[in-house]
């Protein structure tokens, strides 16, 4: 484990059972996989956990975010550690890669995940429902790749869904993600509906 300030501390093997007991007690900390190259567990002072790889390029140390937990698992983090760090390997940066190609939609879900889902108590939820409904069908495709009908028929199924009325922020915040999407990759007069939360 690794804190923000502080010494080093060892790295352990992560599993699904101590990822998800992990705590940071109020400071952020790291947790790094003995079994994952440079795969770590970064755990913020209010608990919010982001998978992230840590690598060397040009003798800088850098952090390459891979997405939150528990939206995405172990398996799928060590999966995509890999692939980071073989980039590494053949002398690419893989933030600079990002940096100079189109985002991808799951890219953007997970800057707006980072940006606005992390200060809301139902920012988990909004995160569940995307990447339950959203992601297995767009999460790979360039922004522009991705239809208006695509973004206009998600909405229209969460619509129809009818969840509690305890859910309603949520599917709020889930509306106004793909509404900035819409408005994002999308020509047309904007979407009608319920406004989304503020």
């Amino acid at each position: 484990m690794v804190t923000e300030k502080g010494p080093r501390m060892p790295t352990k093997r992560l599993t699904p059972k101590n990822v998800e007991a992990a705590k940071s007690h109020g400071k952020r900390v790291e947790i790094s996989d003995s079994s994952t190259r440079g795969l770590a567990l970064r755990i913020s002072e209010k608990g919010r956990k982001t998978w992230v790889v840590v690598y060397r390029f040009n003798d800088k140390k850098k952090r390459f975010t891979l997405g939150r937990y528990p939206a995405k698992d172990l398996a799928t983090a060590r999966r995509e550690a890999l692939d980071v760090m073989d980039k590494v390997d053949r002398g690419v940066d893989p933030m600079a890669e990002k940096a100079h190609r189109e985002p991808t939609v799951v890219e953007a879900l997970e800057q707006f995940e980072a940006r606005y889902l992390v200060t809301l108590k139902s920012g988990d939820e909004v995160s569940r429902i995307l990447r339950k409904k959203m992601i297995p069908h767009l999460g790979d495709k360039a922004l522009s790749e991705v239809q208006r009908g695509d973004v206009v028929a998600m909405l229209d199924a969460l619509q129809d869904q009818g969840l509690s009325t305890g859910a309603n922020r949520a599917l709020a915040w889930t509306r106004k993600f793909l509404t900035g999407l819409l408005s994002e990759i999308c020509s047309g007069p904007p979407l009608r509906g319920p406004q989304a939360a503020s």
